[in-house]
């Protein structure tokens, strides 16, 4: 990936990667169920993450959920430099990503 196509990617994830909510399609297509949510497992919302990141972007990725806590739903993890946060708000799924402090081309 080129320097400027990293640039793209940090850009669009700085203004519109937070407060993505997840839809009846984002979960089956990471091949859950709605009412499996509450207790994702590190690997499901991986998998959901990583299906919500790839539409939203258009870039495919490898993520990895480093913090599942579904007692107070919510799932941390990383995704090629960029942090993300799955929440439970009001009756919504979020997904929030974030950029962390990495260099232009680190994690791309």
């Amino acid at each position: 990936m080129t320097i400027e196509k990293a640039v793209d990617i940090r850009q669009l994830i700085k203004e519109e990667g937070s407060g993505l909510v997840v839809t009846e399609e984002d979960i089956s297509c990471a091949g859950l169920k709605a009412n499996d949510l509450h207790e994702m497992s590190m690997e499901q919302a991986s998998a959901l993450t990583t299906h919500v990141f790839e539409t939203a972007f258009e870039k495919v990725v490898s993520i990895e959920c480093l913090l599942a806590e579904p007692s107070d739903l919510m799932w941390t993890g990383m995704v090629n430099g960029y942090s993300w946060e799955i929440l439970f708000q009001g009756d919504d799924w979020i997904i929030d990503f974030d950029i962390e402090e990495v260099g232009e081309t680190e994690g791309l």
